[in-house]
């Protein structure tokens, strides 16, 4: 969580270049999907390259609703062999320097892919710091979620609201701060956004250590993409952090209750030295 652009994609980002067209090999330039390096999601987040119009919808601090089952939760981040999403300082100076700087590793694919995008504060304000800098708001037409504590409406940057609003001319989208939990504030997404999409399926974009943790905790992640980098930092922001043993109140629980996923897809990108594994709850 860097105040500096991550490295991996700053030349994608800011050269303001049309995505890669996807294609598909055996070994070097195998399909390309979206590598959100999670810790370097300030890069990644960006490579979309779109805009977003902004209007502000405050969610109460408990809120209530249906569930989020009709609503598929998907992670999509990147981390060290060890698990690492960043340094403990946020510096992300371990990862590699892209060998194509036209490519976005389908990033921009992914996110056409989801209905709404939830995160946590920090990864707002790395955002809202790139758009600062002039880079484009990149949902354009995706309701965001910002779950945060500690943040209000009208703490959202005056210049993110405007570079938003100016981008998109549908202005459906809306910037949401809820101090609601996780959990909670997955139910009132899952909820708006049946509302306005009707009865096809949802997918939701979860970004954000804390939040991820959360929801992991819960059992409320359907979809993991997971980019690995091939290094080890020793320390660092964790993606992982739970015990399957415990409960939520730290409490025993009488049965180990282990997450059990099934390997969906998995991806070699020879020249980075990255490898993307997309992996699917089991729920059988």
């Amino acid at each position: 969580m860097s105040s500096s652009s991550a490295r991996l994609f700053a030349a994608r980002v800011f050269a303001g270049q049309s995505r890669a067209s996807k294609t598909r090999t055996s070994k070097a330039r195998a399909s390309r999907e979206s590598v959100s390096v999670s810790a370097t999601r300030r890069a990644a987040l960006l490579a979309g390259g779109a805009s977003l119009a902004t209007a502000l919808a405050p969610i109460p601090a408990a809120a209530s609703g249906a569930g989020a089952a009709d609503l598929q939760t998907v992670v999509y981040v990147g981390l060290t062999i060890d698990g690492f999403l960043a340094r403990p300082d946020g510096a992300l100076d371990f990862l590699p320097t892209p060998s194509d700087p036209n490519e976005d590793f389908g990033f921009a694919d992914f996110l056409a892919s989801v209905d709404v995008v939830m995160m946590g504060r920090k990864t707002f304000d790395q955002v809202a710091a790139f758009v600062n800098d002039g880079v484009p708001w990149p949902y354009a037409g995706k309701p965001v979620y910002v779950v945060s504590r500690t943040m209000r409406q009208e703490d959202i940057p005056p210049e993110t609201l405007a570079a938003a609003r100016a981008s998109d001319e549908n202005k459906e989208t809306k910037i949401s701060v809820s101090a609601a939990s996780p959990a909670e504030t997955l139910r009132v997404v899952a909820r708006e956004t049946r509302k306005k999409k009707g009865s096809r399926p949802l997918r939701a974009y979860v970004d954000g250590g804390s939040i991820v943790r959360a929801l992991l905790e819960e059992d409320l992640v359907d979809e993991m993409v997971l980019t690995t980098v091939p290094v080890l930092i020793g320390r660092g922001a964790p993606l992982f952090g739970f015990d399957a043993r415990t409960n939520a109140n730290g409490a025993s629980k009488n049965v180990s209750e282990d997450l059990r996923w099934d390997v969906a897809e998995s991806t070699r990108y020879e020249n980075d030295g990255l490898v993307k594994t997309r992996y699917v709850r089991r729920r059988r």
